[in-house]
C-alpha cells in the first residue's frame, strides 16, 4: 500500500510540474485554442504584450465579438494612448462610473471616425464591424493615408460597399498587410460590415506590430531601445531628429541577371542594431535621383535583419511611388532604406540602372 501511494504521488507530481497554461514558447496558452488554430501565434503574442487577456476559466473565446467599449480599451492599451484615470463621460449612454469610461474618453476621437450614430451616444455594448476597427486603428496609429489611391482595394469584389473616406483606411491596411481579406472560393472579399472577432483583432494588431513602424503593447514602450541612453551613440543620435534619415552606412550593389535585378547590401549590424531595427525597404523611382522610404514608396519590405538581398523582376508591383510596376527598358533609381524605431532611417547609396 505504501509503495502504491508513492507511485501515485510521483505520477501526480509529474503532471503538476507541467503548467497547462504555458505553451512551448513560454507564452500563455488557452484550452480552447488548438495548436493548429489560424490565429494561435497572434493571440499568444498579444496576450504576452498585455493588450488583451483570456477568461478566468482558461479560455480565450476567439470567436466572441468585440464591442465598442472593449475596442476603446484595446486601442488605449495597444497604442499607449494617454488615458485620464479620473475622466468624466461626455456621452449620454456612458455613466461616469462605467468600467470603460476612461478608455472611451481617451479613444473617442478615433472611434467617432468609426461611425457613431449620434453625437451624444457612444453605444458601448454595440458590436464593431471590420470597417470600424480598421478606421480606428489606422487613425490612432497615425499611419499615413494622404495621397493614397484604391489600387489594392480594387482587387476585391465588394469594394463598392466601401465609401471613399473609408476606402483610404482599407487601402492603407492592405498596403501594410494589416489585413489580407478573404477568399470565398470565387472572389476576394473584404467584408467591411462583418462583426469583428477577438481572434481577427489579435491577428490585425500583431500584423501592425510586425509589418509597420507602429509598436503594439507595453513591450513596445518598456523594451524600446533608446540610443539616447547609449553614450557611445548619443552625439550621433542628437544630430538626427525624428523622421530624418541617418547618413548612409548601407552599401548597395546590383547585378543584372536574365530574370531582372539582384540586389545585395551589407548589414553593418554593429551600426544598425543599436537604433532598434524594424525592417528594410527596397525603394525605387523613375524621377527622384535620391529615393527613400516613406516619401518614394517601396517594392518590398524585409523584417529579417540578416536578409540582405532582394530581387526585382519585370512586372513586379510597386507601392505608392511615381510608377506602379517595373517595366522592361526603363531606368530606375534604386536604394535601400533601413527603418528603425522612433521613425529613424538609414538610406543606402543610390544606383541608377535599367531592367532589360
Amino acid at each position: 500500500m505504501k509503495k502504491l501511494l508513492t507511485y501515485v504521488l510521483a505520477f501526480s507530481l509529474m503532471f503538476t510540474l507541467i503548467p497547462s497554461s504555458v505553451s512551448a514558447n513560454g507564452r500563455k496558452s488557452f484550452k480552447d485554442i488548438k495548436h493548429d488554430h489560424w490565429a494561435k501565434t497572434a493571440i499568444e503574442k498579444l496576450v504576452s504584450k498585455d493588450v488583451i487577456a483570456g477568461y478566468p476559466d482558461g479560455t480565450f473565446k476567439p470567436e466572441n465579438k468585440i464591442n465598442r467599449a472593449e475596442l476603446a480599451k484595446i486601442l488605449v492599451t495597444a497604442l499607449s494612448l494617454e488615458c485620464n484615470e479620473n475622466a468624466k463621460s461626455t456621452f449620454s449612454d456612458v455613466p461616469d462610473d462605467y468600467w470603460a469610461t476612461k478608455y472611451i474618453e481617451a479613444a473617442k476621437w478615433y472611434m467617432i471616425e468609426a461611425k457613431i450614430p449620434e453625437e451624444t451616444a457612444f453605444e458601448p455594448e454595440k458590436e464593431v464591424f471590420r470597417e470600424d476597427i480598421i478606421k480606428a486603428l489606422i487613425k490612432a496609429s497615425k499611419l499615413n493615408t494622404e495621397n493614397i489611391g484604391r489600387e489594392k482595394l480594387n482587387e476585391f469584389s465588394d469594394k463598392d460597399k466601401i465609401d471613399e473616406v473609408t476606402g483610404k483606411y482599407f487601402e492603407c491596411a492592405l498596403e501594410h498587410q494589416i489585413i489580407n481579406g478573404y477568399d470565398d472560393g470565387y472572389h476576394k472579399v473584404l467584408k467591411p460590415k462583418k462583426p469583428l472577432s477577438r481572434a481577427e483583432l489579435a491577428k490585425m494588431l500583431i500584423n501592425m506590430d510586425e509589418k509597420t513602424e507602429v509598436h503594439i503593447g507595453r513591450h513596445s514602450q518598456e523594451h524600446k531601445k533608446d540610443p539616447r541612453k547609449n553614450n557611445k551613440h548619443k552625439e550621433d543620435y542628437n544630430e538626427h531628429k525624428e523622421g530624418h534619415s541617418i547618413p548612409a552606412t548601407i552599401d548597395l550593389s546590383i547585378d543584372k541577371v536574365s530574370s531582372g535585378l539582384d540586389l545585395s547590401w551589407d548589414k553593418q549590424a554593429d551600426k544598425i542594431e543599436h537604433y532598434g531595427f524594424r525592417f528594410y525597404k527596397v525603394v525605387a523611382s523613375l524621377e527622384n535621383p535620391n529615393p527613400k522610404y516613406p516619401e518614394d514608396g517601396y517594392s518590398e519590405y524585409i523584417t529579417d535583419i540578416n536578409k540582405t538581398d532582394a530581387h526585382i523582376a519585370v512586372s513586379d508591383s510597386y507601392t505608392r511611388g511615381d510608377f506602379s510596376k517595373f517595366e522592361s527598358g526603363k531606368e530606375y533609381y534604386i536604394s535601400i532604406t533601413a527603418v528603425y524605431e522612433d521613425k529613424h532611417y538609414k538610406v543606402s547609396n543610390v544606383i541608377k540602372t535599367k531592367i532589360d
